[in-house]
């Protein structure tokens, strides 16, 4: 299977699960937190996994790093 499939298919696994509720009743303030929180770091994983499927050597690295911080930023934009 091609690497980009499967860094796509991780990433939409990852953003599905970031949209899980918890059983415990809470405060609207702690699900934002949560949802915040859990927003950016799918978005952080998900950009890492989807920067390292280009390049090669350092331009894999280099990739991976900023699909992280693009992933990152992009994930709290939008849960936050």
């Amino acid at each position: 299977m091609n690497r980009k499939a499967i860094a796509a298919a991780a990433a939409v696994a990852l953003l599905a699960a970031g949209c899980q509720s918890s059983q415990k009743p809470e405060t609207q303030e702690q699900k934002s937190e949560m949802g915040c929180f859990a927003g950016t770091l799918t978005g952080t994983v998900a950009g890492g996994l989807i920067g390292s499927a280009f390049g090669g050597g350092w331009g894999r690295a280099a990739a991976a790093g900023v699909g992280t911080i693009a992933g990152g930023v992009i994930g709290h934009k939008l849960s936050c």
